[in-house]
């Protein structure tokens, strides 16, 4: 039977709470080169986020929701979150 769990919406700080859990992120795309996507979350902070051999490449908009598993803080000021873009 699948789990009923809810997937939590974070921004950076309530992100913290949330590694080895799967999140949704809302942010805007700062930059995107080699798979990796630097987005700026609703609490000002910037995340890298590293994007599945899957990904196209590209996003439809400036502003995006990813979902996956939170895998840690990389620093002070970026995050890393593992994502599946067509999740």
């Amino acid at each position: 039977m699948p789990s009923l769990e809810a997937t939590p919406r974070v921004n950076f700080e309530a992100m913290q709470r949330f590694q080895g859990r799967k999140v949704l992120l809302t942010g805007e795309v700062k930059s995107l080169s080699d798979g990796k996507v630097l987005m700026r979350t609703s609490d000002d902070a910037e995340v890298l986020v590293i994007c599945n051999p899957n990904f196209s490449g590209s996003f439809d908009s400036a502003f995006v929701e990813v979902r996956q598993g939170v895998l840690g803080k990389t620093n002070e000021t970026k995050g890393s979150l593992l994502i599946s873009p067509s999740a």
